[in-house]
């Protein structure tokens, strides 16, 4: 399970490493 969580958490900032130019809520805030 943990294996899981870290391969999904892994997913989730690649995709946000990708996408964070165009979508960054940091920015907003």
């Amino acid at each position: 399970m943990a294996s899981y969580l870290g391969e999904l958490v892994a997913l989730l900032i690649k995709k946000y490493l990708l996408n964070g130019q165009s979508w960054s809520p940091l920015k907003r805030a």
